[in-house]
């Protein structure tokens, strides 16, 4: 809705030290880093996304009201519709 508020969290800058080294480098590079997860059936995954991946990727067409990187270990992200 226009002018609606949107809030979500995404796995970020506190997982970092839980990253291997090339995943580090892929992370700070931007890039998204996945871990796959379950097996058979199950497609389940941890996703760790980099603020500027979110900023590039998930953001626009809303407008940026706050980011707190690292709160209650994951980045919150609060966002509105563009009116």
């Amino acid at each position: 809705r226009t002018g609606g508020l949107l809030a979500f969290s995404t796995q970020g800058l506190a997982y970092l030290s839980h990253l291997r080294p090339h995943e580090r480098r892929a992370f700070e590079a931007g890039a998204p880093v996945v871990w796959p997860r379950g097996g058979g059936d199950a497609r389940f995954c941890s996703t760790f996304l980099p603020p500027a991946h979110v900023e590039r990727s998930l953001i626009p067409p809303l407008e940026l009201i706050e980011h707190r990187p690292g709160a209650a270990t994951q980045d919150l992200w609060i966002c509105r519709a563009h009116p």
